[in-house]
């Protein structure tokens, strides 16, 4: 039910997915040059789809569905749960969101991370030499990634784990909680009855709150699941190699793309999300 609603996000929202990879690879650590492939996302939209064609905009499609299929159904299936066995008064439903939902984003995140690993390769390899940002893998498609990482041993299909774990879990944090805070705020502040624009209008201010809180995580993680072994020993080691080369505002590359695409995919996924919990609801009271 709740992958269902991710997959149907993850369609639409792609192509943002995969400027965002390359905004965050291009320029890393000084090493490829002044940085200046794309000067921003819609600048890499259109490069990419002139030199790549519409199917490199969807570059990590499948990859990309099975990753939100794996993490928001870890995700969103268990939030309820862990909200239920937090130990906190009612009156502290935004903490209980929070915390709910950092726990589980970081058990979906964990699943989900060899699925992640080869969306990031994918959507950063380029067939047009110039335009390529990253380190560049040799990868055919989502089997092929699997299927090389399946041979590398635990430690390959791990690898990058350690930047997508604490990058969902702030993320969902940001997201699940300030959604349920926001209903209830909009609901009891504004009187917007339980519906589309409810649900709308929180996704949205959601959106916002996971942009603002993730993005030096997200940053770090594209750069370990793309960076050959041995360049970065962590997330924060990435972070910290990051800010001494290109500045501290470089944790914010792909800012504008992520929320760009996390404001509509938070509306399509949590939605869907509420429409299939209540279809859910009337069928399991039938």
């Amino acid at each position: 039910m709740f992958s269902g609603a991710a997959m149907c996000a993850v369609t639409f929202t792609n192509p943002l997915d995969m400027a965002r990879t390359r905004l965050q690879l291009q320029g890393e650590l000084g090493l490829r040059g002044d940085g200046k492939t794309y000067r921003n996302v819609w600048h890499c939209l259109y490069s990419v789809a002139k030199q790549e064609g519409l199917r490199g905009l969807q570059k990590g499609l499948v990859s990309g569905g099975l990753y939100q299929v794996a993490m928001n159904g870890c995700r969103l299936t268990l939030h309820e749960p862990f909200q239920q066995i937090m130990p906190f008064p009612e009156d502290y439903v935004g903490l209980t969101a929070c915390i709910a939902g950092a726990a589980s984003g970081a058990v979906g995140a964990f699943f989900a991370s060899p699925f992640y690993l080869v969306k990031t390769r994918l959507q950063s390899k380029s067939s047009a030499g110039a335009s390529s940002v990253g380190h560049q893998h040799n990868i055919k498609g989502t089997w092929d990634g699997l299927k090389q990482l399946a041979r590398g041993g635990p430690f390959a299909i791990l690898q990058g784990a350690s930047g997508a774990v604490p990058r969902v879990a702030v993320g969902s944090a940001a997201q699940l909680g300030t959604y349920s805070k926001a209903k209830s705020m909009l609901s009891s502040w504004l009187g917007i009855a339980d519906g589309i624009g409810l649900h709308f209008a929180s996704s949205m201010l959601s959106g916002m709150a996971v942009v603002a809180t993730m993005t030096p995580f997200d940053v770090a993680s594209t750069r370990l699941y793309n960076a050959p072994a041995g360049v970065y020993k962590g997330p924060l080691d990435c972070m910290l190699q990051t800010v001494r080369a290109e500045g501290p505002l470089a944790l914010y590359k792909g800012s504008l793309a992520l929320w760009i695409r996390v404001g509509p995919h938070s509306v399509i996924m949590l939605v869907l999300w509420e429409k299939f919990r209540k279809i859910a609801d009337q069928v399991r009271s039938a």
